[in-house]
């Protein structure tokens, strides 16, 4: 009226940034979300402004600004228990998605048992959101295999829906998870169907959010001819991100030494921060007791140490090891109660 845009126009802003966002052109996803905000709160939709919150919230993260984030979501938070469980779920596991980005994975599977999640849970595209972070976490925590079941579930699901976008984002997790756990061959496949399915709609903020594995992935794709030109617009995108993850910034951080550890020695010289004998930490990486010795040998002479507390130390000191690394048991694991499930 006279000129002015109608408050449900904000709406539209909304989804606009989420497309921008998708596209990795996060300043305009930002500007985006913030007329949204700014019309949303004139229209008095309680909906539809924390949904603008939100999109604000996700577009600050994916420009590594975690705080700004967290008070994004802290303006609307009030509003989120009248708006439903289903809010609820979708604003805590957001939370833990930050948790996770930050590197702090012992206060992201908190957002588990106060959720009152199990693994064993019904899978569905609804909550496809939770699924998701909770894969996540899962793949933080270094238990692939849980992760991947999960994944499955999910993308069952999906394609029974024939929900695109859903699949997409379960099976770039999927790869990410295997490519980590040394399944490189499953991990290029799963890929392969990610980016047959992506490259008509042009997702990108989906495959940088998983980090290091995934840039990995895609140098692979590009050797061995897998969509070449989507995957070379992918990697290139990828060279002007922060890095999402602990894994991806503990890596950056050891460009001094002479001899980089590898991911896997990464995984390796966390799991020797805890209490694990190098059985058990074989067990928690599904290979080999030899080869978790042959990583143990490797790290030794690359931190230019002898025992395993020197190694911890030396860690340390290089800033390789976060306060979430002690161990991947914070989940309960299928059919175990967690010690207070949220009624």
């Amino acid at each position: 009226a006279n000129g002015r845009r109608l408050p449900v126009v904000g709406y539209i802003y909304e989804r606009m940034s989420t497309v921008l966002l998708e596209r990795n052109q996060t300043d305009d996803a930002a500007i985006c979300a913030q007329k949204a905000i700014e019309m949303c709160r004139v229209w008095g939709n309680a909906d539809a402004l924390v949904n603008s919150c939100y999109s604000l919230a996700r577009v600050h993260l994916a420009q590594g600004e975690a705080e700004n984030a967290m008070t994004a979501i802290q303006e609307v938070s009030h509003l989120i228990p009248s708006l439903g469980v289903w809010y609820t779920l979708m604003a805590s596991a957001f939370e833990a998605q930050i948790q996770l980005l930050r590197g702090d994975t012992t206060a992201a599977a908190r957002w588990v048992e106060q959720a009152g999640l199990y693994l064993e849970d019904e899978t569905t595209t609804e909550n496809s959101y939770v699924t998701l972070t909770l894969a996540g976490l899962l793949k933080a925590q270094q238990r692939y295999g849980e992760a991947l079941a999960l994944l499955g579930r999910l993308l069952e699901c999906a394609q029974e829906s024939g929900g695109d976008g859903i699949t997409i984002r379960a099976l770039a997790r999927q790869a990410a998870a295997l490519q980590l756990a040394g399944e490189s061959g499953p991990a290029l496949d799963a890929l392969a169907r990610a980016l047959l399915k992506a490259a008509p709609e042009g997702y990108v903020r989906t495959f940088l959010d998983e980090g290091e594995p995934m840039r990995a992935l895609l140098r692979q794709a590009l050797e061995r001819d897998i969509s070449p030109a989507y995957a070379g617009r992918l990697l290139a995108a990828f060279g002007n991100q922060q890095p999402l993850t602990k894994t991806a910034a503990a890596a950056d951080r050891q460009d001094h030494l002479a001899d980089p550890l590898s991911q896997r020695e990464l995984d390796v010289l966390r799991l020797l921060n805890t209490h694990l004998s190098s059985t058990e930490i074989a067990d928690e990486l599904c290979v080999a007791p030899s080869t978790v010795r042959s990583h143990i040998k490797n790290i030794y002479s690359k931190l230019d140490v002898h025992r395993r507390a020197e190694a911890v130390v030396r860690a340390e000191q290089l800033n390789l090891l976060q306060a979430g690394d002690l161990h991947p048991h914070d989940l309960p694991p299928t059919g175990e109660q967690p010690a207070a499930r949220a009624r």
